[in-house]
């Protein structure tokens, strides 16, 4: 399947999935291997790769981490969103041309919005850093 530029995160996509099948381990590709299931079931031929695909949300958070220190929560939550609808538009694209209405597309709603609540936040696990919900004084000059 191509990706269709006019979609929101198409360059972004179709860079992950290069780098994905060529088994780089890129920001692009991590992202493309978080959401290989559900690319698989829109019709993404994404075979497994098991050294890339272990555990791709915290490789990706560590990735971002080395390469946007303190910003790398942000980040990857912005990288999960625009995954979140590319995936979205191409649902859509492809029941539009299936002539399926509303009742249809109720299940597939559901089944997206647990797509954000099945990954897991690396930066809460038990090495990671969690929340600061309060004002925290660093030093005094």
């Amino acid at each position: 399947m191509t990706v269709d530029p006019r979609l929101p995160a198409a360059g972004l996509i179709e860079a992950g999935l290069r780098s994905y099948r060529a088994g780089e381990a890129s920001i692009a590709a991590l992202l493309v291997a978080i959401g290989r299931p559900r690319l698989c079931s829109l019709g993404f031929d994404l075979p497994a790769r098991p050294g890339l695909c272990q555990e791709p949300e915290t490789a990706l958070y560590r990735l971002l981490a080395t390469e946007h220190g303190n910003g790398a929560h942000s980040r990857y939550n912005a990288l999960i969103r625009a995954l979140v609808s590319f995936e979205r538009a191409v649902a859509r694209r492809r029941s539009r041309r299936r002539g399926e209405g509303s009742a249809a597309r109720l299940p597939l709603q559901r089944e997206e919005e647990g797509v954000l609540q099945r990954l897991d936040d690396p930066a809460q696990e038990a090495h990671g850093v969690g929340a600061v919900d309060d004002a925290v004084v660093v030093g005094e000059r």
